[in-house]
């Protein structure tokens, strides 16, 4: 099996805890079992409040379960409380070399940024969506969206939608063979009966 250099690009990542964020962390940890070089790109973010962000001290490189985490801090946008920026995430995509890139949440600026860098470097990427952004959004970032999502979308080379509802909504936006779906794994360990 060939070994692969993956980038998984994230909004938040753990120690933050969410849906998304555990889905992340269990997909790194089985890429890395074999024996793939996994690169996490994420915020500092812990969580976003009603008014203001709350920040994970960290470095900006650290290992979290033996996985390389480099983070990198969120600057909120007045207005758009739920789309951070980081610049220097787009500074890093491009100078990172990997074999693939896979986003995880749609309408945030790490899925944006794979979509364009991975698009303009011709690199693989997928996308998990983590739901449908656009369609129940009452965001500012809805019109953004409307207009802007088909030239994301179209970027990646699969979309990985976690239920059938999800997939139904983006059929609406890109071709339907892109469109993958599989449900978030459950951590058996976790279970204790």
């Amino acid at each position: 099996m060939r070994i692969l250099k993956i980038l998984l690009v994230t909004p938040k990542f753990k120690p933050a805890v969410g849906g998304a964020e555990k889905n992340v962390h269990q997909i790194a940890v089985r890429l890395a079992r074999r024996n793939h070089e996994v690169v996490v790109l994420t915020s500092n973010l812990f969580k976003i409040s009603s008014s203001h962000y709350i920040y994970i001290s960290c470095k900006r490189n650290e290992y979290y379960d033996s996985l390389l985490v480099r983070r990198f801090h969120a600057i909120p946008i007045p207005l758009i409380k739920n789309y951070p920026i980081m610049p220097r995430l787009i500074l890093k995509m491009i100078g990172e070399k990997a074999d693939i890139v896979h986003a995880f949440v749609y309408g945030s600026f790490t899925t944006d940024i794979a979509a364009l860098i991975s698009l303009l470097r011709r690199i693989p990427s997928v996308l998990t969506t983590c739901g449908f952004f656009g369609l129940y959004s009452k965001h500012i970032l809805s019109r953004y969206y409307i207009s802007l999502s088909r030239l994301f979308l179209r970027a990646f080379k699969r979309i990985i939608c976690e239920s059938e509802a999800d997939a139904l909504n983006y059929s609406n936006l890109i071709n339907k063979s892109k469109i993958v779906i599989i449900p978030p794994g459950i951590d058996l360990s976790l279970i204790h009966i």
